[in-house]
């Protein structure tokens, strides 16, 4: 699980809560493998 401090608040990486319920409806693979790359800044 990844957590970055958003200030007073920790936030979970939106990828962490999607791979807790995938297969998420909608959502392929592909959009997932995006997802965390855009979240680790590369």
């Amino acid at each position: 699980m990844s957590i970055a401090n958003c200030g007073y608040v920790l936030c979970l990486n939106l990828s962490w809560l999607i791979e807790k319920f995938w297969p998420v409806k909608g959502w392929t693979q592909e959009d997932l493998d995006k997802l965390k790359k855009n979240e680790s800044g590369i």
